[in-house]
């Protein structure tokens, strides 16, 4: 008779929260805050949270509802219960901080304790100083797709950085929280929505993709072997449940799995980003990317990966409040997976600190500014360069090219001198367009005087 009287009541039950709403999640500070889940339909419901009056709202005729929650600044751990019609579900260990969302592709989802044979670098060390981070928590989306938007995300939680818990953190998304944590002395939330070998296509709803007359839509296939890689999947089963969740802005590391279509990439990326601040209810949120690393991709042209990272350039060009970093420094050519992930993602830090905290660190890179020809060579001025500028070519090459009126590129000798770099080449003596490190596994040889790496570039339009 217990037995069934159990059953019974857990049947009753429709008061739920999803699963980024419970114990140890962080909380964006100093703000309004949405609040969501599930009730009966047409009901009320309360929210009593220890730091601030009760708020009260109604139950559509769905079940759903969601609020505004206002957030303190304090770090002091807090509890919050949520009550309808005789259900009540209490939320503890609650702190507020900078909440920020880790998304994209296999260099996203690398956890600190690497892969397979492609380790990350120091991960022994990241994580034996990892007690020393506890307020750093990430919730860890789990791995699905979905035909369907969800309502809920399939599994996760939040963890608190420990040496128990961080190897399996994301590399790039934990560097980055813990340079904040380091900086900003507040505690930092990171979601992470990443799946490797993920295209663009699959982080957008159906009805964008089917904006882009290019793109053949396609029902999704929940037994394919590379699920990641359909249409809408990630959107549906893990972004689109998350999303709602109030954050201070977004990392990127992906990119690596469209370098097949840069054109179509440096258009559908600004419509991914415009959908994610539709649904964020945030118009204006940070996107910061990761400019893909060399890689030699033995099975596509030479220069399909140098086009994509012109494509993400474009997208920064194009799209306010984002940002990208540079890689070309920390690639190794025979493995797609970098394990200089630190770089990574303190550069990315280094970005948001500045452009969200106001701090007076440099995020920038030396880039392009104009060329000229001279002489028989291309003078490049660059821009952004602290001190002067500096070729390191290890193997003797220069990583720049010229190219006379035909377009057919050789390789050049390239002299810094201050802000400028000049190109030529014997075989060459009428050059009219200049690239650097513009192939696919193309590694940084021009840096500044700090040390920073410049970013590839080309002037034709080949």
């Amino acid at each position: 008779m217990l037995s069934v009287l159990a059953v019974a009541t857990c049947a009753m039950a429709q008061l739920s929260l999803p699963r980024l709403v419970s114990d140890g999640m962080v909380l964006q500070r100093g703000s309004d805050v949405k609040v969501w889940g599930w009730a009966a339909p047409d009901s009320k419901v309360r929210i009593s949270a220890d730091w601030t009056g009760a708020v009260v709202c109604r139950s559509d005729s769905d079940g759903y509802w969601e609020c505004m929650l206002a957030t303190g600044t304090d770090t002091e751990p807090h509890e919050m219960t949520v009550s309808s019609r005789g259900e009540r579900i209490t939320v503890g260990d609650i702190l507020f901080g900078e909440v920020w969302i880790c998304a994209g592709q296999s260099n996203m989802s690398m956890p600190v304790k690497g892969f397979r044979d492609q380790p990350v670098e120091n991960s022994a060390g990241i994580v034996a100083s990892a007690g020393s981070f506890r307020t750093v928590r990430m919730f860890t989306v789990a791995k699905k797709i979905d035909s369907k938007p969800q309502r809920d995300v399939k599994g996760g939680s939040w963890q608190s950085a420990s040496p128990a818990t961080v190897a399996d953190f994301s590399a790039v998304g934990y560097i980055f929280a813990r340079k904040l944590n380091e900086e900003l002395k507040v505690p930092v939330g990171m979601i992470n929505i990443s799946m490797g070998g993920s295209n663009v296509q699959a982080w957008v709803s159906r009805e964008l993709l089917s904006t882009f007359p290019e793109v053949q839509l396609r029902p999704i296939d929940l037994s394919a072997k590379a699920p990641q890689r359909e249409q809408c999947g990630i959107y549906n089963s893990m972004l689109y449940p998350s999303i709602r969740y109030t954050v201070a802005g977004a990392i990127w590391y992906q990119g690596e799995n469209n370098i097949y279509t840069p054109d179509l990439y440096a258009r559908m990326l600004p419509a991914m980003i415009g959908q994610w601040r539709e649904l964020s209810g945030n118009a204006s949120m940070p996107f910061y990317m990761v400019e893909i690393a060399p890689y030699n991709y033995k099975k596509t042209p030479a220069r399909d990966a140098a086009f994509l990272r012109e494509a993400q350039h474009r997208v920064v060009a194009s799209t306010p409040h984002t940002a990208i970093i540079c890689a070309a420094d920390l690639g190794t050519p025979s493995c797609i997976h970098p394990p200089k992930k630190r770089e990574v993602g303190e550069r990315l830090a280094a970005v948001a600190l500045h452009e969200n905290y106001g701090r007076n660190l440099r995020c920038t890179f030396p880039e392009f500014v104009s060329a000229t020809v001279s002489d028989g060579a291309v003078v490049v001025e660059f821009g952004n360069v602290a001190g002067e500028l500096v070729l390191r070519p290890a193997d003797g090459r220069s990583g720049f090219e010229v190219a006379g009126a035909d377009g057919e590129f050789r390789p050049a000798r390239a002299v810094a001198d201050g802000k400028t770099v000049r190109v030529s080449s014997d075989e060459v003596p009428s050059p009219k367009y200049v690239r650097y490190a513009f192939s696919n596994d193309s590694t940084a040889t021009l840096f500044d005087s700090e040390g920073v790496p410049a970013f590839p570039f080309r002037t034709d339009n080949r």
